[in-house]
């Protein structure tokens, strides 16, 4: 999976954003749950989804507004830690399965109907 480092003024990648077009909150959770040594892993329904606890520092997945297309991943609060490495490295390797389905649970039947139309029209 693609991620976007978040970098401060020191240059440091403190935090990263994934896209969440094929990546549901859930599944941000058991990411979460992957990732060693990290602890109190919480699933919240709020802008700020999922938590854990990684050697003594708190991070967590946050969606801006509820409403975006990009899932905010990174320390609480918002300082480099050399941990969101780790972190990154377990996003960038996961393979989201249940976004893909997602989509073509709505680009199939709208191919079905789009055919449909076009054949009885021609």
């Amino acid at each position: 999976m693609k991620t976007k480092a978040i970098v401060d003024k020191e240059g440091h990648s403190f935090a990263f954003e994934v896209e969440n077009a094929f990546l549901t909150r859930r599944e941000v959770h058991s990411i979460f749950r992957k990732i060693p040594g990290a602890a109190h892993v919480k699933y919240l329904k709020d802008d700020e989804f999922c938590e854990c606890t990684l050697n003594g520092k708190r991070f967590v997945a946050f969606e801006a507004y509820g409403d975006n297309s990009v899932f905010w991943i990174g320390p609480s609060p918002a300082e480099w830690n050399p941990d969101i490495k780790v972190i990154r490295e377990i996003f960038q390797s996961f393979r989201p399965m249940w976004g893909v389905v997602r989509w073509l649970f709505i680009l199939v039947p709208l191919i079905a109907v789009a055919l449909k139309f076009f054949a009885t029209n021609s």
